[in-house]
C-alpha cells in the first residue's frame, strides 16, 4: 500500500510526508515524479518485497490520512454467504450502516498502479459492533473496462477484495452489485473502506463516478416489559384520589426512548374514540433499568373524564408507545360520592295547640367537600313518631338547585316556615 499512499501527494499542492523503513529518507515538499526509483521495486504492490518495518503519514491540510502497510497487501476474491436479509438469530434484530459516494475520482491510462481510490467512512454502528454481512454497488465509467482491476480495501486491517480484475473486454462502463458479502465478516464497522482501480492497458480512461456500501450487524435492541401495573385503593370516587403502581423494565441492550400513556377507557378496546389520556410521559430507559411510578397518585376531576361512566366500571390502561406498543389494563369500581347534608330543625316557641301559628328554622349543612351540583328537595314533615314514613304530612317543601342556591356548599341557610 506504500506506493498507492505516496501517490496521494503527488496530487496535491501542499503536502508533507515521513517514511520510516530501512529506507530512512525524508521526502521533501515538491516531490515529482518519478521518485525512489532505486528503491521503488521494494515498495511495489506486486512484487511483495516490502521491508518489514514500513509506516507511511500522508497529512494534506485538514485532511489526514493514516495506514499501516505491513504486511504487504494481500488481494482475496470476493465472496458470497446465502442471503440472511430478514433472517435474524432467536432475540436480535439486524441492523445495518449505510454510506455513499458520488465524487468523481480519475484513473490515469495505462499506470498500473494502486494511485486512486474513492472513500466512504462508516460511522453509524454502536461502538464494538462487528459485520455480519455486506452489500456493495460500484459504477466506474471507462471506454474499455477489460483495462481494469478495482479492489475494495477496509483502514482496519487493510483487508482488501478483488471485485473487478480486467474482465469484460471491449465493453463499456461497470455498473455491479454485490450482495452478502462475507469476506468482513467480524470486522468493525465503523471505519473508512476505499475502492481502488488502476488501468493496465493503454488506449481508453474512465473514472469512479459511484459507489455505494451497506454493512450489516447483529443489534440487540431495547426490550420493554411492563413488569407492574395496577390501581391501588379501590374502589375510587370522581374528586377523590387515584392511587397506581407502574414498573416497566428494559430488558434488552440498548437505551429505549419511549412514551408511556395512562388512558381511562370505558371499555376494553384501546386506541377507540371513547378513550381518555390522563398523562403521557416521555421515558429513556437505559439497558436494565426501570422506569417506576409506585404510589403515584392524583385527583381525580369531581365529573368524570369525557365517555366514563358516573357510577360503574372503569378501564385504566398503561401503554408503551413505539416501537414496543405493549398495555396492560386493571379494571377500576367508581363512584360519583354524594354531599353529606346535615338537617336541623328549631321550633319557635312551645306548648303549642292546634290552630296556633307555629315558627320553625330550617338549616341544612354540607359537612362534605363534595359540592351540591344537582338539585335536590328539602322538605317540613310532620309525624306522629321520630321516623319519617311515606303516610307522614309535608307542611313544605323547597327545590334547592344545582351549586347550591338557597343552600350553598359547605354553607349554613336557615328558612322560616308558620303554619296556622
Amino acid at each position: 500500500m506504500m506506493a498507492r499512499d505516496l501517490t496521494i501527494c503527488m496530487r496535491v499542492t501542499v503536502f508533507s510526508v515521513l517514511l520510516f523503513a530501512s529506507l530512512n529518507t525524508v521526502l521533501a515538499n515538491g516531490l515529482q515524479q518519478p521518485f525512489l526509483t532505486q528503491e521503488k521495486s521494494e515498495l511495489d504492490l506486486d512484487s511483495r518485497s516490502w521491508p518489514e518495518e514500513v509506516a507511511l503519514l500522508v497529512d494534506v491540510g485538514e485532511f489526514t490520512e493514516s495506514f499501516s502497510v505491513n504486511p504487504p497487501l494481500e488481494v482475496s476474491m470476493i465472496e458470497f454467504g446465502e442471503s440472511s436479509q430478514g433472517l435474524n438469530k432467536v432475540g436480535t434484530a439486524r441492523s445495518s450502516c449505510y454510506g455513499s459516494r458520488s465524487t468523481n475520482y480519475s484513473i490515469p491510462d495505462n499506470v498500473c498502479e494502486w494511485d486512486v481510490y474513492s472513500p466512504i467512512s462508516i460511522g453509524c454502528a454502536p461502538s464494538g459492533k462487528t459485520i455480519t454481512g455486506m452489500d456493495l454497488h460500484l459504477e466506474i465509467t471507462h471506454t474499455y473496462v477489460g483495462d481494469l482491476e478495482v479492489i475494495l480495501c477496509n483502514e482496519a486491517s487493510d483487508h482488501c477484495v478483488s471485485l473487478w480484475d480486467r474482465e469484460g473486454g471491449s465493453a463499456d462502463d461497470i455498473s455491479e452489485t454485490w450482495s452478502d458479502v462475507v469476506n468482513y465478516n467480524g470486522e468493525p464497522v465503523n471505519q473508512t473502506w476505499r475502492v481502488w482501480a488502476r488501468d493496465c492497458a493503454s488506449g481508453d480512461t474512465g473514472y469512479i463516478d459511484y459507489w455505494w456500501i451497506d454493512l450489516y450487524y447483529e443489534d440487540d435492541p431495547a426490550e420493554l416489559v411492563i413488569q407492574d401495573w395496577d390501581c391501588e385503593s379501590e374502589p375510587w370516587a370522581w374528586g377523590e384520589t387515584a392511587r397506581i403502581d407502574l414498573d416497566v423494565e428494559n430488558t434488552g441492550g440498548e437505551t429505549a426512548d419511549t412514551y408511556i400513556k395512562v388512558i381511562a377507557s370505558n371499555d376494553t378496546t384501546l386506541w377507540d374514540s371513547d378513550d381518555y389520556i390522563i398523562f403521557d410521559w416521555h421515558a429513556q430507559i437505559a439497558p436494565g433499568a426501570h422506569w417506576i411510578r409506585n404510589d403515584y397518585t392524583w385527583t381525580l376531576p369531581s365529573s368524570p373524564y369525557p365517555n366514563m361512566p358516573n357510577n360503574g366500571t372503569v378501564y385504566y390502561y398503561v401503554h408503551v408507545g413505539d416501537p414496543f406498543d405493549l398495555r396492560d389494563y386493571d379494571s377500576v369500581t367508581i363512584s360519583t360520592p354524594l354531599p353529606d347534608l346535615t338537617a336541623s330543625l328549631s321550633v319557635i316557641g312551645s306548648n303549642f295547640n292546634w290552630g296556633d301559628t307555629v315558627g320553625v328554622e330550617v338549616g341544612v349543612d354540607n359537612i362534605s367537600n363534595v359540592p351540591t351540583d344537582r338539585s335536590f328537595k328539602v322538605y317540613l314533615v310532620i309525624s306522629n313518631d321520630s321516623n319519617i314514613q311515606s303516610s307522614d304530612y309535608r307542611l313544605a317543601e323547597w327545590t334547592v338547585s344545582a351549586g347550591g342556591t338557597p343552600w350553598g356548599c359547605p354553607q349554613l341557610r336557615t328558612y322560616q316556615a308558620y303554619r296556622r
